[in-house]
């Protein structure tokens, strides 16, 4: 086994070890029930095929899928969905490190690893049977896709077959598609016309995807509905747009009691937070209760370093045009616009919280060079060493 493999593997068996762990030892005291919907519905369909012709959720059904085919071989049961999550978390070390090894600097995507492997909040999650892990690990893969240089066209085409998984898993991330084939029309290459087939096959590979399961919610509920019912309010404008508004066909708007600034406005704080120490209070809702000591302390340590760092590392990506950089920091920009707009609170930051720390981490490791006069180069005068090195591949 060569060193490389040695150290994924020990990433791997970290991070999968402490959520065992964690569930074993903290989930009773913290969760009184684990169990969701999802694992309902996925516990039901699992080995059988009843669920083709059958609206079986309203919901995104990637998650349940997954979940369903894995009880279908193991069997059906709490903890075999727990270990379920805790590999696929244990896998998503997998990407953060290779984007931190090949993208930004060596040793980030080490200790990116880890904090990951040992991150609170993500290690909470893994214990809940929700679609929030698997959600991070295709995040994680779609972004490991998209930084690294373009060499060849089959690099297209996985990115739309893991874009496809994504959006049914997580139905929101269907408004980043225009951003990522805008990217990648723009970016994947320093050719414009391998960078508009690049888009192209991206686009055309997610349709051919999509379109099966499109014409299964056709028969099922007579409506092209392209993920699931779920989708029909992510798609709404859209929907208005086109004309698709009709009774019947969208799912109607819930009424808000609150302007719409507002909600867009608690949303984007909500998405940043740190700490609550009060409750806070809502339009119509019940206010939001105050986190508990452990968990006000664990979220500032986590984010009183990381943000601070993130912000650097970009600052100073942007500065030279770091391809890597730029693609992590504008992930994250483009999901905190659509969570605000969509409502969501800590949890929605879930997805992009591993490009934070790999931006963190690298802010660390660029002010510490800084501050070691190790010969870093200034940041306006060029490209990162890595990621200039990256760019001159046979294809640029």
């Amino acid at each position: 086994m060569t060193p490389d493999r040695r150290t994924l593997f020990a990433l791997f068996a970290l991070a999968f070890g402490v959520r065992i762990l964690y569930a074993a030892l903290v989930t009773p005291t913290v969760v009184d029930d684990p169990t969701t919907w999802s694992f309902v519905v996925a516990r039901r369909i699992a080995g059988s095929l009843d669920w083709i012709g059958t609206p079986f959720t309203s919901r995104a059904p990637g998650f349940i899928l997954a979940l369903a085919a894995w009880f279908s071989v193991v069997g059906a049961g709490l903890w075999r969905a727990i270990v379920f999550n805790a590999f696929v978390a244990a896998a998503t070390t997998v990407f953060i490190y290779r984007i931190g090894e090949q993208r930004l600097r060596p040793g980030v995507g080490r200790v990116a690893a880890v904090w990951f492997a040992l991150y609170a909040h993500h290690v909470h999650f893994s214990t809940l049977v929700t679609r929030d892990v698997l959600t991070v690990f295709l995040v994680m893969w779609l972004a490991h896709l998209s930084v690294r240089p373009f060499h060849r066209m089959r690099t297209a085409v996985w990115c739309g077959v893991v874009f496809t998984a994504l959006v049914h898993v997580e139905p929101r991330f269907l408004w980043l598609g225009p951003v990522l084939a805008a990217g990648y029309a723009l970016g994947a290459t320093h050719h414009r016309v391998l960078n508009l087939r690049f888009a192209v096959l991206f686009v055309a590979t997610f349709f051919a995807l999509t379109t099966p399961w499109m014409v299964r919610n056709g028969l099922v509920y007579r409506e092209p509905i392209p993920v699931a019912l779920e989708a029909a309010k992510v798609l709404r404008p859209v929907g208005r747009a086109l004309g698709w508004d009709a009774p019947g066909r969208l799912a109607p708007a819930t009424p808000r009691a609150e302007p719409r600034a507002t909600r867009w406005r608690r949303a984007a704080v909500e998405f940043w937070r740190v700490v609550r120490l009060r409750p806070t209070p809502r339009a119509g809702a019940p206010a939001e209760p105050a986190w508990s000591l452990r968990h006000n302390v664990i979220s500032l340590l986590q984010y009183g370093l990381l943000l601070p760092l993130a912000a650097l590392a970009v600052w100073r990506g942007l500065r030279r045009r770091d391809r890597a950089v730029t693609g992590l920091a504008t992930g994250v920009l483009a999901w905190f616009v659509v969570c605000t707009i969509w409502g969501g609170g800590e949890a929605a930051r879930l997805p992009v919280e591993p490009i934070l720390i790999l931006l963190g981490v690298h802010g660390a490791f660029e002010a510490f060079a800084r501050g070691a006069g190790s010969g870093v180069s200034d940041p306006g005068a060029g490209p990162a060493p890595s990621s200039a090195a990256a760019d001159r591949s046979p294809s640029s």
